[in-house]
């Protein structure tokens, strides 16, 4: 019975359905959004991140099989960091673009994303705009590179 239940729930977070984007959320997020975090605090540095943000007011997070959004929130996390220790002198502004081929997963990281963005205007951190790509491949980057021209 264990083995059909494992083979349930593997067919199941291979599905692209609201279920199965909910599933991967319990699931993996709380996990990737750690290693995200991890990296950026430990091997990107936020000391330079800071240092970056002080030339910059305006941020784009490409986000490449986003899922419901670790990644982006790992980085709202940083900013947060930053914001509590110092290093975020000034506000800055933040534009989202999440990629992956599963509609019901980029549901869920429209909607966790949208509804972090009022209560991070209190930190100088402003979530402008979170734009959505569907598509796979060479599909996805020119969907991304016309996001990035206009």
């Amino acid at each position: 019975k264990s083995n059909s239940a494992l083979k349930r729930a593997k067919n199941l977070l291979e599905d692209q359905t609201l279920e199965s984007a909910a599933l991967q959320y319990y699931v993996f997020f709380p996990t990737h959004c750690s290693k995200v975090g991890f990296a950026l605090e430990h091997m990107v540095g936020a000391s330079r991140l800071a240092d970056w943000l002080k030339y910059t007011k305006d941020v784009v997070v490409i986000d490449v099989g986003c899922g419901a959004g670790a990644g982006s929130v790992a980085f709202l996390n940083c900013l947060l960091n930053l914001y509590e220790s110092g290093g975020l002198q000034s506000p800055v502004t933040v534009h989202f673009v999440g990629i992956d081929p599963n509609e019901s997963a980029l549901a869920v990281y429209s909607r966790q994303l949208n509804g972090l963005k009022s209560g991070l205007e209190k930190f100088g951190i402003h979530l402008a705009r979170v734009r959505l790509v569907e598509e796979e491949g060479l599909q996805a980057v020119t969907a991304v590179r016309e996001y990035l021209v206009t």
